[in-house]
């Protein structure tokens, strides 16, 4: 039985079904905390750097264990001269540490060949369930930036939901695969 079959199987947590979520849309997913897309709940609310132990305390290891593995998207940077395609890929631990790497090929602000660039860093990660049914996710990262320069720690806390095994959605309706365990 894999990881979120067990998750499911010991939680009984319906909502992590599809077919229990009903429609989503990316201007208004009906699950997301107190209605609003923008707006993470109370007590997450004030998440900083600083307060990431303690989140990290209240992770849930069976949520944890479900989101293991690698997870992989392609995005979009917004850069001076146009917008580009960025691909993300992180490799989540159940212990709760992360590696990530992102790649991209920028244009040139005079014309030209583009410029790719690799960076990426590693980082600490938690989950746990929230009160609605979606997912609080947090992490800490660290690394390089495109241009190869280290860059300070950051920070994030947001809810994101499981739309099955391997797809999560996040807030703006976005979805990321997994790839790998």
């Amino acid at each position: 039985m894999n990881s979120l079959a067990r998750a499911l199987k010991l939680m009984s947590l319906p909502v992590f079904l599809a077919a229990s979520m009903g429609p989503a849309t990316a201007q208004q997913p009906k699950w997301w905390p107190n209605g609003t897309p923008n707006r993470l709940p109370d007590r997450q609310a004030n998440f900083s750097c600083l307060s990431f132990k303690e989140i990290a305390r209240s992770g849930d290891p069976i949520i944890m264990e479900a989101l293991s593995g690698i997870w992989e998207n392609d995005t979009t940077m917004r850069t001076l001269v146009e917008a580009t395609p960025v691909h993300q890929r992180v490799q989540r631990f159940s212990s709760g540490e992360l590696l990530y790497d992102n790649s991209a090929c920028f244009a040139s602000p005079i014309g030209g060949a583009p410029s790719c660039s690799h960076w990426g860093g590693h980082g600490y990660w938690t989950a746990r369930m929230a009160d609605d049914g979606s997912v609080i996710f947090a992490n800490w990262l660290q690394g390089t930036g495109p241009t190869g320069d280290p860059e300070a720690p950051s920070c994030a806390s947001f809810p994101l939901r499981l739309l099955d095994e391997n797809t999560i959605q996040f807030q703006d309706g976005s979805t990321v695969q997994r790839t790998g365990n």
